[in-house]
């Protein structure tokens, strides 16, 4: 068998490029899943082991590197989860409520009735 036609090659190439952009730049999914992030490593692997058995033919082997590729983006994408941005969420548009300070004068005036003896209730 021949090697993939060049206009195959260039999209398959784009692909990866968008998928590897994706996987490290895009929005991270909502927490981090090892075991998820495992399998697809996993996968990686035995799909880049497969290319040693496709032998010879090209057409095979560069879709087997082509999907290990892919794999590895999905892992990476599964180990990022959304601590790595310090829990923001995205789709919040920047309307969430902000708790205001704590008024410190308040407290100390409270806290200044606090040593006063009690008085007895009648």
């Amino acid at each position: 068998m021949t090697a993939l036609p060049p206009v195959a090659e260039v999209a398959l190439a784009a692909v990866m490029v968008l998928s590897v952009l994706r996987a490290f730049f895009g929005r991270p999914p909502g927490e981090s899943d090892l075991f998820a992030a495992g399998a697809w490593m996993l996968a990686g692997v035995v799909l880049l082991a497969t290319v040693v058995l496709a032998g010879e033919a090209a057409r095979p082997r560069d879709l087997l590197c082509a999907a290990a590729v892919e794999a590895v983006c999905v892992a990476g994408w599964w180990l990022r989860g959304r601590e790595d941005d310090g829990g923001k969420d995205d789709d919040d548009g920047g309307n969430v409520p902000v708790e205001p300070p704590p008024d410190w004068d308040e407290f100390d005036r409270l806290r200044a009735g606090w040593s006063q003896p009690p008085t007895p209730v009648a």
